[in-house]
């Protein structure tokens, strides 16, 4: 992969600070010799492993190689990780000696040096400076796992680029995290033994989406069906670092794939009992999946990992029983859920209110070249770029020439999008900044959107009292709210939809 795809560079400006801190530094992956065969213990050191070294480039890997049992390879642990992590991303080779030396331990392990500790078991997470004290039962639930990795990985971040940031941010201490209740230092841990998946659907297959997979891939017992809908044509090799469920040989034998059927691929893989279906390309419109199937019996489940406004108002017309959401920024996460017509807001209250304003339009014109009124019709009128928008964007340096033809007949805003969520400004030498690419906000948004499906499948939805939930990964602060209703401008409040949605489901649950 050539060095100018990497994210440092994306901002088109010297990222010499950047590539310094990575290069002197090494990260290094251990856990306990006792805790190695452990369920949990294993998924958190390929998460670790995986999404670290799509950030570092110096990552050693010190652990025991026992037999993988609870990962989706043939291979021992140690060789899995190592794998794992020489997939993950290409980068050059590494400059100067190694001056710094951080370690990231996964369960009770100590180090004398310096460390970041992470532990799980079922529902929870812990990270922190010291190893923790959390009750290991064998709740083969995959959550907490992951969110442990994705929450250490942030620490180990935070604490090489220290100052360096552009953007306020703390250290956690020992916490730990319940993902069942979205509670800190709650314990109440419930176990799954199977998951059948009926009539849910996945909108979007990008790093979000993806995560969705790669965490239900170390789930046990999934059976069931899932489709998968995704317009993408291809896998965008830009977004390479995000996409913590692709790696370097997917990207090899998978590139004239649509996004959609390489993710159907890969999880079907996983989970052989589960049933894929994918829709993409010119199928891969919601109103298209839509019209592909027949509307009764309708969606039980809609899962939204989509990155603009109007495609999850269009998942929001589609009068599924119940959505999940998740949404991204630079460093934070959303986690939504909705049912229609019940008194709460669906899945367009919350975004409703959030339409562009003309500010943002003339922010958006500034940076494409595009006029405000065309940018008006694209992020908000449905409208795709045509060959004049990409000239012009061209033009502009907004994008690459060499994208021209992919980007043909896409929505501007996905474009956009990318340019500003999961990533995190970092000061250079020569007072300009940089942008490093932050894999772990993508990949926990994923796997609490795993969680979030768990939950309404095996009915335990009701330990979460709310149904938003934001997370900051640097400053490590949440908030679990319940979304407002968006009033008379929402499609909720419209009675044909109302009595459309109460004749779909009343009787046919």
């Amino acid at each position: 992969m050539k060095e100018s795809l990497r994210f440092t560079n994306k901002m088109g400006i010297s990222s010499d600070i950047v590539n310094e801190t990575r290069n002197n530094t090494k990260v290094i992956i251990t856990a306990d010799k006792k805790e190695v065969l452990n369920y949990s213990t294993q998924i958190m050191l390929e998460i670790s492993t995986n999404i670290l070294a799509r950030i570092f480039p110096n990552i050693e890997i010190d652990v025991e190689d026992v037999p993988a049992k609870h990962l989706n390879t043939s291979k021992n642990l140690y060789s899995h990780l190592i794998k794992t992590k020489n997939e993950a991303y290409k980068w050059n080779q590494a400059k100067g000696e190694t001056q710094n030396y951080i370690y990231l331990v996964v369960g009770n392990k100590k180090v004398s040096e310096k460390a970041i500790y992470i532990d799980a078991n079922g529902w929870l997470a812990y990270v922190g400076n010291k190893p923790s004290n959390i009750e290991k039962k064998d709740i083969r639930i995959p959550i907490g796992s992951v969110t442990s990795a994705c929450l250490g990985a942030a620490e180990i971040f935070k604490l090489i680029f220290n100052k360096k940031i552009k953007k306020d941010f703390n250290l956690i201490e020992n916490i730990i995290f319940n993902t069942l209740t979205y509670k800190f230092d709650d314990e109440i841990n419930i176990p799954v033994d199977q998951l059948n998946l009926d009539r849910v659907s996945l909108f979007g297959s990008g790093s979000v989406g993806s995560s969705l997979l790669y965490t239900l891939g170390f789930m046990p017992n999934v059976s069931g069906t899932i489709d998968i809908v995704d317009r993408d044509p291809n896998i965008d090799i830009n977004n390479m670092q995000r996409y913590s469920y692709l790696n370097l040989s997917d990207l090899e034998k998978n590139q004239s794939l649509s996004k959609a059927k390489w993710a159907a691929n890969k999880i079907d893989s996983d989970l052989e009992n589960l049933k894929v279906n994918y829709w993409d390309k010119s199928q891969g419109t919601v109103s298209n999946y839509l019209n592909s199937r027949p509307l009764k019996p309708g969606i039980k489940l809609a899962i939204s990992a989509v990155d603009n406004i109007n495609a999850r108002i269009e998942i929001a017309d589609c009068l599924a029983e119940r959505t999940i959401n998740a949404g991204t920024g630079d460093v934070t996460l959303t986690i939504t859920r909705h049912g229609f017509s019940d008194g709460k807001a669906c899945l367009a209250c919350d975004y409703i209110s959030n339409i562009p304003s003309r500010n943002w339009y003339q922010k958006v014109s500034r940076e494409t070249g595009l006029s405000v009124g065309r940018v008006a019709q694209l992020l908000q009128g449905g409208e795709v770029l045509v060959e004049d928008d990409i000239k012009i964007m061209i033009n502009k340096r907004f994008i690459e020439k060499e994208k021209k033809d992919k980007l043909l007949n896409t929505d501007l805003n996905s474009i956009v999008n990318r340019k500003l969520y999961s990533s995190v400004s970092i000061d250079n030498k020569n007072s300009t900044e940089s942008s490093v690419t932050a894999p772990f906000v993508s990949t926990m948004s994923g796997a609490l959107l795993t969680g979030e499906m768990i939950k309404e499948i095996a009915g335990l939805q009701g330990n979460w009292k709310k149904n938003k939930f934001r997370m900051d990964m640097l400053i490590g602060n949440s908030l679990s709210t319940s979304v407002p209703k968006a009033g008379i401008k929402c499609l909720c409040a419209n009675n044909f939809r109302k009595q459309s949605y109460e004749n779909l489901w009343d009787g046919n649950r």
